[in-house]
């Protein structure tokens, strides 16, 4: 993947799971895994690797990430039986706990323009950048509790903080899924657009975001994120814990099981 300078840079290819467009000052990372977004593994490095590149960059002042039809539907289900192995568990889980602390910590601000799904791994993903832009007939939610499992990738810290603790409770506990004109969501989302114009409107807010000092706004996130990261450093080896045990509690099999089955899940507790 290489970046020209002067003109938009387009890393397309049938195998890229992302496409990187940079339009100096800006850079655009279309997630390309398929119609549904998948989060896999390989898709969650090529975010870091992408971020990694841009952020040697420096005319590059505002990263947008999307995709289409959907932003990101959440983690690979098949993954999921891989995960009764405790390393396998482990190795998944630092995998996504590196993507959103180099989210959370790039020199840029960077935008989320949210179209279809954007659910589990995928909200996730969303949370960890600054802002989100969403269509109002978007769909979000942490559905995880319905597989017998939970967000795993900082998630729940990250909805905590936007959110409210009470209400990201409820929506990893119950599983439901939001609309984007659903006030219980509203906490999420810095501007909700209509039907198709999520892009459109992440990038006139990310050429905003360039015109402004880039020093300045460098450290403006740092300052922001500044207690998250520091926090979230003694979470997420909590949660690494956390999410290496689940995986091993036999509901885990029963939820990815009822899925590939087509049926509701019949919890064994424990």
């Amino acid at each position: 993947m290489t970046l020209d300078k002067s003109n938009t840079t387009n890393s397309e290819s049938s195998e890229s799971m992302i496409i990187m467009e940079v339009t100096p000052p800006l850079a655009v990372l279309k997630l390309n895994n398929g119609r549904f977004n998948v989060l896999t593994q390989e898709l969650r490095q090529e975010i870091r690797k992408c971020l990694a590149m841009l952020e040697r960059e420096n005319h590059v002042r505002a990263v947008i990430i999307t995709g289409h039809p959907n932003f990101c539907s959440g983690a690979d289900i098949n993954d999921f039986e891989k995960r009764s192995d405790p390393i396998v568990a482990q190795q998944h889980c630092r995998n996504g706990h590196s993507m959103t602390i180099s989210l959370l910590t790039s020199r840029f601000p960077i935008i989320a323009a949210i179209e279809g799904h954007c659910l589990g791994g995928g909200l996730e993903l969303a949370l960890a950048c600054d802002f989100r832009v969403v269509a109002e007939n978007s769909t979000i939610g942490f559905p995880e509790i319905r597989r017998g499992v939970f967000p795993g990738t900082g998630g729940l810290a990250m909805a905590s903080r936007l959110l409210g603790t009470a209400q990201a409770h409820k929506m990893a506990v119950f599983g439901d899924t939001y609309s984007a004109s659903d006030e219980r969501a509203s906490g999420i989302i810095d501007y909700c657009v209509l039907p198709g114009r999520a892009l459109e409107v992440a990038s006139k807010k990310a050429q905003e975001i360039s015109n402004q000092p880039a020093g300045s706004v460098e450290r403006i996130k740092r300052l922001i994120n500044h207690k998250t990261c520091r926090e979230l450093g003694e979470y997420l080896a909590q949660e690494e814990k956390e999410y290496i045990s689940c995986f091993q509690l036999n509901d885990a099999k029963v939820g990815f099981q009822s899925f590939f089955r087509k049926e509701s899940p019949e919890w064994t507790h424990r």
